[in-house]
């Protein structure tokens, strides 16, 4: 997890200093590195039994984080947008 940490650091540190040319060519990489990533990610998967096989406690887990997620979300901007047009809650 260290190692995570210390990587995304370095890459923040290096995005601030880092010219044009080389943000250009990060945004350009940044869609093939995702599905590469993903792709590796799904042959993790497919590889490893124990964790092919709950993998529907882990996506229904998961489905309700992202709906919990987006409900909570959904909710905080339609508070926010009445306070901010100064409408009684």
């Amino acid at each position: 997890m260290t190692e995570i940490f210390i990587s995304l650091l370095g890459g923040i540190a290096l995005g601030l200093v880092a010219g044009v040319r080389l943000k250009r060519l990060a945004a350009q990489a940044a869609t093939p590195i995702t599905w590469a990533l993903l792709f590796a990610i799904g042959l993790e998967i497919g590889t490893d039994d124990a964790l092919f096989e709950s993998l529907g406690t882990i996506w229904l887990r998961s489905a309700a984080i992202g709906l919990s997620a987006a409900i909570g979300s959904a909710a905080a901007a339609g508070l926010l947008w009445r306070k901010i047009n100064n409408r009684k809650i």
